[in-house]
């Protein structure tokens, strides 16, 4: 699933800190309850 290529792309040290329109990747994450996404990110210093 998602968190399967989150887990991809954070191996290949993709920018956790990037911003778009919704914000920060943690900051989408956090705002549409993806949990998972959010521990991921974090453990990934976001």
């Amino acid at each position: 699933g998602h968190i399967e290529i989150m887990k991809i792309l954070l191996g290949k040290g993709v920018d956790v800190e990037s911003e778009s329109e919704s914000g920060t990747p943690l900051v989408w994450a956090a705002g549409h309850g993806q949990i998972d996404a959010v521990k991921l990110l974090l453990e990934h210093n976001a």
